[in-house]
């Protein structure tokens, strides 16, 4: 079950400091063949873990997060990887609803276990928005939650079916679409997890 705490964000993003950056943003980076020559976007930011590696990367990095404490944790992250690369970010508190995104304004967008937590109401015309935003050539690698979700009973949750995804995907190349279901464990207990990895090219 999601926390209802205000504060639940807020020891999150605490508790991920210091762990490994995540397996999809790696991933995706593999198909960045010019590093340093764009604008990169952390969507659902966390502790700037995925940030950071953009920003080593050579990105011009905005990062996004809704916990108004998330701000100074990410600038702790940055400046552990290297405090020259702080003239190279910037940030926003914000949901992905309240984005917002600028036609074509982004290399790279990724976010990483964030969009489901765009309430449903909202999530399809975000979504439209995040597609829009990738430049020409740029990158989108995001994670998504599939039906099967142990969370996706709950009212503020979004989750997507396969094939609502790739209709939405006709003006990019889908260079990875995987889809995994298992149980496993989160910041707050045990669940079963349905998950979508994609990464897509403009």
């Amino acid at each position: 079950m999601l926390s209802s705490d205000e504060d639940h964000w807020a020891k999150y993003n605490q508790a991920q400091a210091g762990r490994p950056v995540r397996p999809l943003l790696i991933q995706a980076l593999s198909y960045c063949h010019s590093p340093g020559k764009g604008r990169a976007l952390d969507l659902g930011a966390g502790a700037g873990i995925e940030t950071a590696k953009l920003l080593s990367h050579g990105f011009e990095v905005h990062s996004v997060e809704p916990d108004a404490h998330s701000e100074n944790l990410i600038q702790s992250t940055i400046m552990q990887a290297d405090p020259d690369y702080l003239k190279h970010w910037s940030h926003s508190v914000a949901t992905a609803q309240d984005f917002v995104f600028d036609e074509h304004s982004f290399d790279f967008i990724y976010s990483g276990f964030a969009l489901p937590f765009c309430p449903p109401e909202h999530f399809p015309a975000a979504w439209s928005r995040i597609l829009n935003a990738v430049a020409p050539g740029g990158i989108l690698a995001v994670d998504l939650l599939g039906p099967r979700d142990s969370w996706a009973e709950q009212p503020l949750i979004s989750t997507v079916e396969r094939s609502w995804v790739e209709d939405s995907l006709e003006d990019f190349t889908v260079l990875h679409f995987d889809e995994k279901a298992r149980h496993g464990k989160t910041f707050t207990g045990e669940k079963f997890w349905h998950i979508f990895t994609l990464i897509a090219q403009r």
